[in-house]
């Protein structure tokens, strides 16, 4: 079973998902919700869900106390040397 962790920041509720979301495991209530683990929309936050797959395609993620969130592949922009993932293709 994942493990929650969960806290207040600035009038928001935060919560982490250290491991993989159970069908049983009934998602935490938070307006922010990041996830070490692909949710595949199993979960999702109240304004913002960062997920494994979400690094992964855009890097580091920061989020304001406004709610604004920026990540890495945002601010590098289309350069040669960045790095672009792409889906598999289907055989």
């Amino acid at each position: 079973m994942g493990e929650v962790c969960t806290g207040q920041v600035q009038g928001w509720t935060v919560a982490y998902l250290a491991g993989k979301v159970m069908p049983m495991l009934s998602c935490p209530q938070a307006d922010i919700l990041v996830s070490r683990e692909p949710l595949r929309r199993r979960c999702k936050g109240k304004r913002i869900t960062i997920d494994r797959f979400d690094v992964w395609r855009h890097g580091a993620h920061a989020i304001a106390a406004d709610g604004q969130v920026t990540h890495a592949g945002g601010l590098q922009g289309e350069r040669p040397w960045a790095y672009v993932p792409r889906a598999r293709s289907k055989p």
